[in-house]
């Protein structure tokens, strides 16, 4: 059923549905998804909430720019309160509309200069730039606990899904929109998949194996082979050669790549009694056909650590233009996905269970 509500109510929403996480990435299945819009609906609600806790922000890329630098349209800007923490490039300093104190320069390199740790001394507006490896990512938000941040928001460039396994207590919003692609079907079935992988169910394997192990091959009989960090990296194209018929399972600390898949797929294993293992689901880059042939073959995925969806957000917006009809489109992803459905823009829900403590606010 789809429920109208303001806009203090929509922020108040998110903060409610993202209480229980201390991480909260917000990630978009292409560039224009609505995830800005959504991070700052977000960063209201929290400021209204009665914890009202310290934020922290940081991005995976650019955000927060005024104009999208491919289509030339305009976008919201970021807007944080007095108090607020952000990681950011030096060179993006002068643009950011606020009074600032400078806590730390890490030694994170980008195109536009170190990342800059940041304390906001006024309200008002900044940009984002934050470092695209796994690991420092990881990093900065770890610096941003240590300077005071009880809560972080990672805002996400275009089409990226970039998660530590560091990172446990990591939820999700997922920002589906037309942006995507004009027809609904298309974005609503990109929108299921990606919810997909990141339910995939959860295996164990041994911390004490895994350290410092890019490759972890398991055996019919039990035994353990390892393949060096330096080795894999560089001898992707010749992974199967480590690979025995028998071969019950395949651990990769990286992602899952189309060539990857390929390798595996002709092989030459027996893909009925093999699992394929990653960290999380962000890790599963691969195109979606391979997936399915790979599945299709009798072959299982598993993760270490699941990082739930919290919510998916439907923008039926594109460049500024309507190009979905509003309840139309939450409608149908309500339908095809059994999470809170939320239009940020025009104030609709969908999927809020009636027992939901969120709910009790509308």
């Amino acid at each position: 059923m789809l429920q109208h509500i303001s806009p203090k109510q929509t922020s108040l929403l998110l903060a409610q549905l993202t209480d229980a996480y201390p991480i909260v990435s917000i990630i978009g299945l292409s560039k224009n998804a609505g995830k800005t819009t959504v991070l700052n609906s977000l960063l209201q609600g929290l400021s209204s909430s009665a914890a009202h806790p310290c934020i922290g922000l940081t991005s995976i890329g650019l955000d927060g720019e005024s104009h999208d630098l491919l289509s030339q349209t305009l976008k919201p800007e970021i807007y944080v309160l007095k108090g607020s923490l952000f990681a950011t490039a030096a060179d993006l300093l002068p643009l950011c509309d606020i009074t600032k104190q400078i806590e730390q320069v890490t030694e994170i390199a980008t195109p536009l200069g170190r990342i800059v740790l940041v304390r906001a001394r006024s309200d008002g507006y900044i940009q984002l730039a934050g470092p695209s490896i796994r690991k420092q990512l990881w990093q900065i938000q770890q610096e941003l606990k240590q300077l005071g941040a009880e809560r972080i928001l990672v805002d996400g460039a275009m089409g990226r899904r970039v998660f530590t396994e560091e990172a446990s207590g990591d939820g999700v919003i997922l920002c589906s929109g037309a942006a995507f692609h004009q027809s609904m079907a298309e974005t609503i079935g990109e929108t299921l998949r990606i919810t997909q992988l990141f339910s995939l169910p959860l295996t164990e394997l041994p911390s004490a194996a895994l350290e410092g192990s890019q490759y972890l091959i398991c055996q019919k009989d039990g035994s353990r082979q390892y393949i060096s960090a330096s080795l894999a990296r560089s001898s992707e194209f010749s992974l199967p050669v480590y690979l025995q018929r028998d071969s019950t399972a395949f651990y990769t600390a990286g992602a899952v790549t189309d060539l990857l898949l390929r390798q595996l797929l002709h092989s030459g294993i027996r893909l009925q009694d093999f699992t394929l293992i990653v960290n999380n689901g962000s890790c599963i880059l691969a195109q979606d056909c391979l997936l399915r042939q790979f599945l299709a073959a009798g072959a299982g995925i598993r993760v270490r650590q699941q990082i739930p969806i919290l919510a998916i957000t439907a923008n039926a917006y594109a460049f500024d233009y309507p190009v979905y009809r509003a309840e139309q489109f939450i409608q149908e992803l309500a339908e095809a996905i059994h999470l809170p459905i939320i239009d940020v823009k025009e104030g609709i829900v969908c999927n809020l269970a009636k027992s939901h403590p969120a709910i009790r606010r509308i």
